[in-house]
């Protein structure tokens, strides 16, 4: 390994978060390098040793990565007073560091650590700076000495100024008592990392600390995958593999787990479920509020002038579904595109609103997105979940103590609601309020665990108005008729705003994607380039999402005004972004989506028009913000755009699913082109996985509902006819008048 001794002469870049860091670094021999490395605090005229690999940028050169640091204070006076006037102790600036070093000299550091009280006789230190100089002082000296006990723990540099930014002074004793702990408590570090870090504590292998810690993280990998519990034969077997022990340490530690109330162990029809425990509480809670909320409804409504007042003209079996929603305080609408969800919405509102003016209603939906479509449509404020919630990024602050002041509640995009959201959405929602849900069921589930939409329809205990009727004004539609063919299970026909572009070469696929995107499709259609979007089934390969930004970038932005590289990605004015990550202090969420106006290299600050605004992003929170030429379909959900390109090529055959296809092909409103190979497309189409999520919802809305469960036959009978038109009764629920 190379090694190279000197002192930071300028920070290039610095991140707080997780402190990744280019230093420039002069030597003994006055020769600058550039340093590249992951440290707590770095501060200019501060001594290191340097540790680690050349490396070469392809922009910045040669730079040294770094995974050993060692601290060295300087002991010349120079040195000690270029450490102290950069600002690594608080309290002491250019001034004071002068002073103090005129009067202690090589002595300074021996004073400060441990004679501070001389200090005092410095002028501009009194005693409440003489605190922050201490304490500063002692954090300063602490991180690195924190860090470097991590390092010979099998800790990495990086995860290493997490952990200490996390704990700070009690790294050490957090880390001894429990290493399992941090895989909970710190993002990007998981259960095998912490395990890592276990190892080097001498921790057995069957210690009950660690076997438990292992149980946590299979139930937390389930519910990435979408579960709300595992069966409890599935527990053990995957936690006995995964930690390498007998299964009847697996079963000990579900005992202890179970008493100390982090898991649930539930008779679930003929299995036993382990959840975890707050997962379980919340499939519970939401049966139990959809119980409490079931009835007839308390509004009053006048279908007939709502009807003469306006242009709405509902099919028969639209009227029956109308009847059904204003008949409950629960109900449902569901259906895909072109069946008439927004009509039924418009008119159960105008025949609501008539009849109650002072009425409070809320809106909202999962997205931000979403909400602004559902607000287009309806004419009324619309807002997402949380924001309806007034959740701060810790708690949801309206609550069952402090619920919502609402008479109706509408959410739009139901299923992309998963059971945690569901259960602190109803846990607000007060007892008197009339709540419609509005969903199609065919789209890709929640990210999140659960299964909520189909549960509640499964179930029959929430009167649902299902609708598969394409209507007369959306017949000429080839996306609307498509859609509902690939949802057939059929392979859509080329039409003039359904476009399928079959190529046999996944570069020639390419090509022609970014032809469509910059050429073809503004010239047949006049939509600008900008309002067109790529929606990819993956992040990985030549049509990811990584690969197809860079492309789509070079070709409509190549030679932006300002531009900035952030986390190896190039930001610059005129690039379509997307927020990843919720922010609630610049108030930006996940999914949404704007347009970089302007970078401010003095302040270090991205300018970004979002629909609710301008946000100025500072340089070290731009991970939280990617490109958004091209997106995930998945990040799609809940958006409309003009016009959208899907390219489905062999590199994703693992994404080849019908509800995916469905879900991408439903995002455009004028045209949609899809752009791949025929077997691809064809794969697409027919492979169509039903969503296997284990969830007690259905279940448990059997039991508050009173419901007896239909026999097997009976659901596999109702699956075979779901593309028919069903609306579930209110007043005979189980029973399914097929229109």
């Amino acid at each position: 390994m190379a090694k190279i001794t000197g002192t930071i002469n300028r920070l290039r870049f610095f991140n707080e978060e997780n402190g990744y860091s280019i230093l420039m670094v002069e030597d003994d021999r006055h020769e600058m390098h550039t340093i590249v490395c992951n440290m707590a605090s770095p501060s200019v005229g501060t001594k290191y040793t340097f540790e680690g690999d050349w490396i070469t940028h392809s922009k910045f050169g040669k730079q040294l990565s770094a995974t050993t640091i060692t601290p060295m204070m300087p002991s010349s006076i120079d040195g000690i007073l270029t450490y102290l006037a950069n600002g690594p102790i608080k309290g002491v600036g250019p001034a004071i560091a002068g002073r103090i070093v005129d009067k202690f000299g090589e002595d300074s550091f021996n004073v400060i650590e441990n004679t501070p009280s001389k200090l005092l006789t410095i002028e501009g230190i009194e005693k409440g700076k003489l605190k922050d100089i201490v304490d500063s002082w002692n954090e300063h000296k602490q991180s690195h000495e924190i860090i470097a006990f991590l390092r010979g723990h099998n800790v990495g540099p990086n995860r290493a100024v997490a952990i200490y930014n996390k704990y700070k002074e009690k790294t050490i004793e957090v880390v001894e008592e429990d290493p399992y702990r941090l895989a909970f408590e710190i993002d990007g570090i998981g259960f095998e990392i912490a395990d890592d870090i276990a190892e080097s504590f001498d921790i057995k292998t069957d210690n009950p600390t660690r076997v438990k810690a292992g149980i946590h993280h299979v139930l937390e990998q389930a519910s990435g995958n979408g579960h709300c519990g595992l069966a409890k034969a599935d527990v053990v077997r995957q936690s006995a593999k995964l930690l390498g022990v007998d299964r009847n340490a697996v079963s000990d530690s579900l005992d202890s787990l179970k008493k100390e109330q982090i898991i649930v162990l539930e008779e679930m029809g003929d299995k036993q479920l382990v959840y975890l425990a707050a997962l379980r509480f919340a499939e519970e809670r939401t049966a139990v509020c959809l119980a409490k909320l079931s009835g007839e409804s308390v509004l009053e409504s006048d279908v007939e002038t709502a009807l003469n007042n306006s242009d709405i003209s509902l099919s028969p079996s639209q009227k029956i579904a109308q009847e059904i929603v204003l008949s409950n305080k629960v109900s449902g609408i569901t259906g895909g595109p072109g069946v008439g969800k927004t009509t039924i919405l418009k008119a159960v509102l105008d025949a609501i609103v008539i009849k109650n003016r002072i009425l409070k209603i809320a809106l909202a939906a999962p997205t931000g997105r979403a909400s602004q479509r559902m607000s287009e449509s309806t004419g009324l404020k619309a807002e997402t979940i949380h924001r309806l919630l007034k959740f701060n990024g810790q708690e949801f602050q309206m609550n069952r103590d402090n619920p919502l002041d609402i008479d109706l509640l509408v959410v739009d995009e139901f299923s992309m609601v998963d059971i945690v959201l569901m259960s602190r959405l109803l846990d607000a929602v007060p007892e008197e309020c009339t709540v419609i849900m509005v969903g199609d069921k065919d789209q890709l589930p929640s990210v999140g665990p659960g299964s909520v939409l189909r549960d509640v329809i499964q179930s029959t205990a929430v009167p649902m108005a299902t609708l598969t009727e394409i209507h007369r004004q959306s017949a000429d539609s080839g996306i609307i008729v498509n859609s509902h063919a690939i949802n057939n299970g059929q392979v859509p026909e080329h039409d003039d705003d359904f476009q399928m572009h079959k190529r046999s070469d996944l570069e020639v696929s390419k090509k022609k994607l970014l032809s469509l995107l910059t050429k073809e499709i503004p010239a047949q259609t006049g939509i600008p380039s900008r309002d067109i979007q790529v929606l990819t089934p993956s992040h990985k390969g030549e049509m990811g999402t990584v690969k197809l930004n860079t492309a789509i970038q070079a070709a409509l932005n190549p030679n932006p005004a300002k531009e900035v590289v952030r986390f190896n990605v190039r930001y610059g004015i005129g690039d379509k972004v997307m927020q990843t990550k919720n922010d609630y202090e610049l108030g930006v969420f996940n999914g949404d989506v704007g347009w970089i106006t302007d970078v401010d290299f003095l302040n270090k600050e991205v300018f970004i028009k979002f629909d609710r605004g301008l946000v100025k992003v500072d340089f070290n929170q731009m991970n939280n913000v990617s490109l958004a030429w091209a997106v995930t379909i998945h990040k799609s959900q809940g958006s409309e755009y003009p016009a959208v390109i899907i390219p489905i090529v062999s590199e994703h055959y693992i994404q080849h699913a019908r509800n995916l296809f469905y879900t991408g092909a439903t995002r455009g409103k004028k045209l949609v082109a899809i752009v791949g190979d025929g077997k691809s497309i064809q794969r697409s189409v027919t492979n169509n996985p039903q969503p296997n999520r284990v969830s007690g919802l259905t279940e448990r809305l059997y039991d508050r509902f009173d419901i007896t469960p239909p026999a097997p036959e009976e659901i596999e009978k109702d699956t075979d006819e779901q593309q028919r038109m069903n609306v579930q009764s209110a007043t005979a629920i189980g029973r399914v008048l097929k229109l």
